[in-house]
């Protein structure tokens, strides 16, 4: 098929060329970026000519931090956002039941956030006994750290006061030593062995749905941090042509021989999927407390966070996927957590059998970072996965845990005039993956995205062209798709987007906007001009 977007206003992400009014598409490649008067339409045949009117051209957005089979799976569950009552989450676990009779194998939520509530105190598993005592159930917490399980779904998984932690993850307790219905970190395993997953069919129908919901945000490719379930979902689609979001996988630690073994490479694969790296955590979350940090949590001296490896043990792990150029994708939030990670990498970089390899080193989300840690990570080159989105989040429970230990917190700012290059993403589904609300929170930096919210370290907003960037080229340097994807330039797949022009328009524009057209791969997947 054959593609001329013309009177519009191309943003390519290309220093080369970085604006023009005319693209020519052919198939699935970009052929010709410049100015109409520079094109001469009369010399192809068959072609479908958009008049853009004005209009915005983009690359399309990629996704640097999803689990997106997970959201995927989560319009199937109860949704306790915002739920800020013991009565409003009575009230939707009841509505769920009452709509979904049929809902009596497991029933699964996603969500809640104990920092909303005055007292917590009231949020166990007698509490969910009371409202659903015969009927497996774990609630997941809003940033997938924490989950709460009534009694039924325990005894399913065998969970007794006698069971051990299992590695990385505990067991909650009661000051006697009795369970309490908590599984922290990756405690979650507990429940990946018991919980049914829809059946194959359903699973393909609910991912497929997902992917036209991120064509529709301007989402041209993601990247999936999720497990195995995550992998034979995409290999299928892929392999019958109906991938039509590209994925890059990076894959869990329980993984690594099987993908030593199978002889998978960090960034190898195709056009449309790739391996990714090795996911490692090193901490928690703010949210959960258990983010590692050098300072403790306010009104709870002992807790600095948890720590899930020493520094050693990260950079023997490291060093042996790197061994087989398998690159590291590493959770680190606490500020403590990112140093340690940050040394660990620089020692594997400079290890004798690392030297020569062309590794990817990358940290999510970077949440809190020192200003010499963030020096660090601009000399070394080390890619920063960040997701702006969760600063409008997570401002208040920060500055409350925190205090003024909080003050690096989402340094996008600092990171970026040291040199450092940053990718966006959501984490989706602990926050939306609607990318134009994360340029909103990047660029203003307020408590829900409120625009009558004070900006949060103001002094760490960016623009919205380092936002766009982020979104894009940079996006895709963390796929090592660059060559390919990420600015509109000849050669280079067609992965579009058209919105309106913002450029004379306030931030607030981005709460509202969203793609007139999305093009992947040369075909017109939305198209609403």
């Amino acid at each position: 098929m054959k593609i001329l977007l013309y009177n519009a206003k191309v943003l390519t992400q290309d220093h080369n060329v970085p604006v023009a009014d005319t693209i020519y598409i052919i198939d699935n490649t970009i052929r010709f970026v410049g100015w109409n008067d520079e094109f001469n339409e009369t010399l192809f045949d068959n072609i479908l000519k958009i008049d853009l009117k004005g209009k915005i051209v983009l690359p399309g957005f990629i996704d640097c931090h999803t689990h997106f089979i997970n959201y995927a799976f989560s319009k199937r569950s109860i949704d306790l956002t915002n739920a800020d009552t013991p009565d409003e989450i009575t009230k939707r676990l009841t509505h769920f039941i009452i709509e979904h009779p049929d809902s009596n194998k497991w029933i699964h939520g996603i969500g809640w956030d104990k920092n909303l509530w005055e007292d917590p105190s009231f949020f166990n598993k007698d509490f969910l006994d009371k409202i659903i005592p015969n009927i497996p159930v774990s609630l997941s917490s809003k940033d997938l750290h924490s989950f709460l399980c009534n009694s039924k779904a325990l005894q399913l998984m065998n969970i007794t006061s006698k069971t051990p932690d299992p590695p990385e993850g505990s067991i909650g307790r009661d000051s006697n030593g009795s369970i309490n219905g908590f599984l922290y970190e990756k405690a979650w395993k507990f429940i990946d062995e018991v919980r049914p997953n829809p059946v194959f069919n359903e699973q393909l129908s609910l991912v497929k749905n997902a992917i036209n919901e991120a064509h529709h945000f301007g989402l041209t490719g993601i990247n999936s941090m999720e497990g195995k379930d995550a992998l034979k979902i995409f290999s299928y689609l892929k392999n019958n042509n109906q991938l039509k979001l590209r994925t890059c996988w990076h894959f869990r630690s329980d993984l690594l021989e099987e993908m030593i073994d199978q002889g998978v490479e960090s960034y190898t694969g195709d056009e449309w999927f790739k391996f990714g790296g090795l996911k490692l955590f090193m901490d928690g979350s703010i949210g959960s407390h258990t983010a590692y940090m050098f300072n403790p949590y306010f009104g709870d001296s002992e807790n600095y966070g948890i720590l899930f490896h020493t520094e050693d043990e990260l950079h023997d792990i490291v060093l042996h996927a790197a061994q087989h150029n398998i690159s590291p994708t590493i959770h680190a939030i606490g500020d403590k957590a990112n140093h340690l990670v940050i040394s660990s990498i620089i020692k594997v970089k400079n290890h004798p059998e690392i030297l020569d390899k062309d590794l990817l080193y990358r940290i999510e989300h970077v949440q809190c970072c020192t200003p010499q840690d963030q020096k660090r990570i601009a000399v070394e080159g080390i890619y920063c996965s960040m997701q702006p989105i969760h600063i409008s989040l997570d401002v208040k429970t920060t500055e409350r845990l925190l205090g003024k230990y909080g003050k690096n917190s989402y340094p996008v700012k600092s990171l970026l005039d040291k040199g450092a290059i940053i990718g966006f993403g959501s984490d989706v589904p602990v926050e939306t993956h609607n990318p134009f609300m994360g340029i909103y929170s990047a660029l203003e930096r307020k408590y829900h995205c409120n625009p009558n919210e004070n900006s949060w370290i103001p002094e760490q907003k960016i623009t919205v062209q380092e936002a766009i960037k982020a979104y894009t080229i940079n996006a895709a340097k963390g796929m090592r798709n660059d060559d390919y994807l990420g600015s509109i330039t000849p050669g280079k797949h067609a992965d579009l987007i058209v919105i309106d022009d913002f450029e004379n328009e306030p931030n607030e524009f981005w709460l509202e906007a969203k793609p007139y057209m999305t093009i992947v791969g040369g075909e017109i997947v939305v198209n609403n001009l």
